[in-house]
């Protein structure tokens, strides 16, 4: 998300100059100016840089015109209409969550939060290109035309300070901002780089003069070469403070294990804690790369308070009977568990005091990857499926589940996905209700009704998306 709202920082900031303080362009200018701040904004700290932009406005008021105006009365339009769905997530479903991430963390008291904040912001700008600092930042605050420092000082001073502020709440990762903050200043930067480099010594001009600017020039230039140092640090990890990884080669072999001895109606689940062992975060990529359903507590480093970063959740972890039968419920074939869980690792190795059994699992294989090692183990006599009544195939997507029974006369099916409010039958003459299969889950009946094809929907309704059975959030 901050990397694509970094990337639209660069167009937003030009093409909303253009309109507001050049006064150029006209209704579809103003449309796709709303188009990029919509955009921008799905990343919740992407309001920065619009808020900032709003202010450059302002600083320019003298500029405007009743056309203008208009144009960015448009552009404003257009943004807030395109945010209605994700501000009725955020302020609905999502309330409580977004709570809980932008709440404070450990806080340090506010001088050494500063302090911190301040180092932070002179590490992150070791990393930027020298020519985004010298003229984006340093020249901009010197020597910038008045317009564009008007319009671009109000964003880089709001995005730098969320970035101090960002020490105060870790949790919230707004660090990220600085993203936004190196795109937003290339605008800046090439306004004032463009102006030197095209500028000639008037007729008469004394020599020192003269070479005075051609040295600028030079100096220049070689800092534009100086951008071979910033692709060290963000393409090769030479001295970077966020590395950059690629996919390595056992995590690639743990795709292709995965993809042979799962079926395709199978599932993968990680127990205990996954936390960046497995890869380094990239579980939360596994389903697409190897085409199979998997569940997990903590797929991404989700905070501790949302989870419990110990998978299946309670009573299923608690006998290797109510374990297996957690497993048969959803279909699980598989589970991997990571060498950081070394009781977790002995329960499915039936290590005496791990509350396991030797032999009821298979070992399916044993992956090294970045951050930690990875076993994979099979279950004895496990049935895979999204049926738990009847048979058929089902083809879930974002929000939506499509059925294709067998036998579309059937009374009722049940799939093996959890019953949630707000989901709803888009299938005419097909209807849907909640199945308990057992005293915690409830998965999705479905009653065909003699469609060949039933597909269910999701609407959430506005209020604060509730947690599972356990008071905590599973994925």
């Amino acid at each position: 998300g901050g990397l694509v709202t970094a990337g639209l920082a660069t167009p937003l900031a030009a093409l909303g100059y253009r309109l507001a303080v050049q006064r150029r362009g006209g209704a579809e200018s103003a449309i796709l100016v709303g188009i990029l701040a919509w955009l921008s904004c799905l990343w919740t700290p992407g309001f920065a840089t619009c808020g900032g932009l709003v202010l450059g406005a302002l600083a320019n008021a003298d500029r405007w015109t009743r056309r203008s105006f208009a144009h960015m009365a448009i552009a404003a339009a257009t943004a807030l209409a395109l945010l209605a769905p994700w501000a009725w997530v955020t302020l609905g479903p999502a309330h409580g969550i977004v709570d809980f991430a932008s709440g404070a963390q450990g806080a340090l008291p506010w001088f050494r939060t500063f302090r911190h904040g301040l180092l932070l912001v002179v590490y992150r700008l070791l990393e930027w290109h020298p020519v985004l600092v010298a003229f984006g930042l340093v020249g901009l605050a010197g020597a910038g035309p008045r317009r564009i420092r008007r319009w671009t000082m109000p964003t880089l001073l709001v995005l730098f300070g969320i970035l101090v502020y960002s020490k105060w709440n870790v949790r919230s990762q707004l660090y990220r901002v600085i993203f936004q903050g190196a795109a937003f200043a290339v605008f800046p930067a090439a306004v004032l780089c463009g102006r030197l480099l095209s500028r000639r010594p008037a007729p008469g001009t004394p020599p020192p003069r003269t070479w005075l600017l051609a040295a600028a020039q030079a100096a220049t230039l070689a800092a534009l070469l100086l951008g071979l140092r910033v692709s060290g640090i963000h393409a090769m990890n030479i001295g970077a403070g966020l590395p950059y990884h690629a996919a390595e080669p056992n995590l690639l072999r743990f795709v292709e294990r995965l993809r042979a001895v799962v079926p395709e109606d199978g599932r993968i689940a990680f127990a205990g804690e996954t936390e960046n062992h497995i890869g380094g975060g990239t579980v939360a990529y596994l389903p697409i790369l190897t085409g199979r359903e998997m569940m997990a507590d903590d797929y991404y480093t989700f905070p501790a308070g949302l989870i419990k970063r110990n998978y299946p959740p309670h009573p299923y972890r608690d006998s290797l009977g109510a374990f297996l039968d957690f497993s048969r419920l959803y279909g699980i074939t598989h589970w991997a568990v990571c060498d950081s869980n070394p009781r977790k690792l002995g329960f499915f190795l039936g290590t005496p005091g791990c509350g396991g059994r030797p032999g009821a699992f298979d070992e399916a294989g044993t992956f090294r990857l970045r951050g930690g090692t990875v076993r994979l183990f099979a279950i004895h006599g496990a049935v895979a499926g999204r049926f738990l009544l009847g048979s058929g195939r089902v083809e879930a997507r974002e929000n939506r589940l499509v059925i294709r029974p067998d036998d579309p006369a059937a009374d009722r099916l049940v799939v093996r996905y959890n019953w949630r409010d707000g989901l709803r039958c888009l299938t005419p003459g097909a209807s849907i209700e909640p199945y308990a299969a057992d005293e915690n889950l409830r998965f999705i009946a479905v009653r065909p009704g003699g469609a060949r094809e039933v597909v269910v929907g999701y609407r959430a309704a506005f209020r604060p998306l509730q947690p599972n059975f356990d008071g905590t959030y599973h994925h």
